[in-house]
């Protein structure tokens, strides 16, 4: 009897350990002391206002992104030592260059824009990592910080429906960039999507 007692004990703590603790996507930036098994859930919804496609054409730059929520994502891919989950946004996108399409991302390519944190001052600013392909194909060697910044046109939105406003792209480039470790060929050329644009719901 108390062998059983002790397996049921077992598993009992087995369970409770293996239990999420889950935190709102925009608590991250407040974990002072990060611990195991965290689920860090959109529980408010605050990406769904990016989901969709957003589009400028000015004439001499055309961009379009086409932006997914994806839910519970291993963060960092199982490399860290903690082992927590994230609900985050992916951005695929094509960029002309006066009529010339110099990426395409939208076909099942890497994805080069992929994030979740949002901004402890404003949680209509979500942050990413940024890069983009090589028009060589070489290991491009600069990479920078994305945000996008939602701004609402103060629209009532109706149930169900997307909020209506628009979409502030915001790329700095960062001052020290990275080396392939592998050896492969390096691409150093500048990005050439604009540092700044403003895109429409399409």
């Amino acid at each position: 009897m108390k062998t059983i007692i002790s397996i049921q004990m077992l598993f009992l703590s087995l369970f409770l350990t293996a239990q999420e603790t889950v935190i709102p996507l925009e608590n991250f930036w407040h974990m002072d002391n990060p611990i195991d098994n965290v689920y860090y859930k959109d529980v408010n919804n605050i990406l769904d206002k990016y989901i969709g496609d957003w589009v400028i054409d000015d004439g001499t730059h055309y961009l379009k992104l086409q932006i997914e929520k994806q839910e519970h994502i291993l963060i960092g891919g199982g490399s860290f030592k903690y082992t927590n989950y994230e609900d985050r946004l992916i951005v695929k996108f094509v960029y002309k260059l006066n009529g010339v399409e110099q990426y395409n991302t939208l076909n099942g390519e890497r994805l080069f824009i992929v994030g979740s944190l949002i901004s402890s001052a404003n949680s209509n600013i979500v942050k990413f990592h940024y890069t983009e392909p090589s028009l060589i194909d070489c290991f491009r060697t600069i990479d920078g910080r994305l945000s996008l910044e939602f701004i609402t046109d103060g629209t009532l939105t109706p149930i169900g429906e997307a909020p209506s406003g628009t979409l502030n792209w915001k790329r700095k480039k960062n001052a020290f960039g990275h080396r392939p470790i592998d050896g492969s060929c390096e691409d150093t050329s500048d990005f050439i999507i604009p540092h700044d644009l403003t895109l429409e719901r399409e």
